[in-house]
């Protein structure tokens, strides 16, 4: 199934609805979003297909008005593309304690099953978030079954463009892939690991 996992927003007014573009953007819809994980489902939901969205919501209700805008996207969406969703949150307190956010990355791979095809956002959240999440794909992709990480990226806004509502989609799957790679050149104890780095990110770099 494709998994889609991200973090809401704790801007207090919101964030800005922009028109990301990235990359892969040629060919494909662009859309206005405050969020760019629903950029990410436009790209690849199907019709009559059934995704699963993994939304983590910090303050204890303080930040509820933009999951609520979050989930009105995803519903404006599916109506024009003709998906299904499930929608699960994982809502803690506000605060970067260890506990709270090692409790966090339990839950996002309890919400992970062989098979998954995974598409992350760490646009929105504090810094710890952002690394569970990174931690919650490796974990995936290195213990369950037959899992792809498709995504992992964070959306910004196009400062070169800063008086229009644009904004940028960067995709960093490719540096998820390189740290897995360094992980097993580690373990294979290969007589001059920097130069096979060095050739891995030049083969992914081309």
């Amino acid at each position: 199934m494709k998994k889609f996992i991200t973090t809401i927003t704790l801007q207090s007014r919101g964030a800005d609805k922009l028109c990301y573009a990235d990359d892969t953007a040629e060919g494909k819809e662009r859309i206005l979003t405050a969020f760019p994980i629903i950029q990410k489902i436009c790209d690849t939901a199907e019709e009559g297909e059934r995704i699963k969205i993994v939304a983590m919501v910090v303050g204890d209700g303080k930040y509820r008005d933009n999951y609520n805008s979050f989930v009105s996207e995803l519903d404006e969406l599916k109506s024009r593309k003709g998906f299904e969703y499930e929608l699960e949150s994982i809502e803690k307190e506000e605060n970067e304690h260890q506990d709270t956010v090692i409790s966090f990355f339990g839950d996002i791979i309890s919400k992970i099953e062989d098979g998954d095809s995974l598409y992350a956002c760490i646009t929105y959240g504090t810094k710890p978030m952002s690394i569970i999440t990174t931690m919650a794909l490796h974990y995936a992709y290195r213990i369950k079954k037959d899992i792809s990480v498709e995504a992992l990226i964070y959306g910004m806004r196009n400062w070169h463009e800063a008086d229009k509502p644009l904004g940028i989609i960067y995709n960093t799957t490719s540096l998820f892939y390189i740290d897995c790679m360094i992980d097993r050149i580690a373990n294979m104890g290969v007589s001059d690991p920097q130069s096979a780095v060095k050739a891995l990110m030049d083969m992914i770099g081309d």
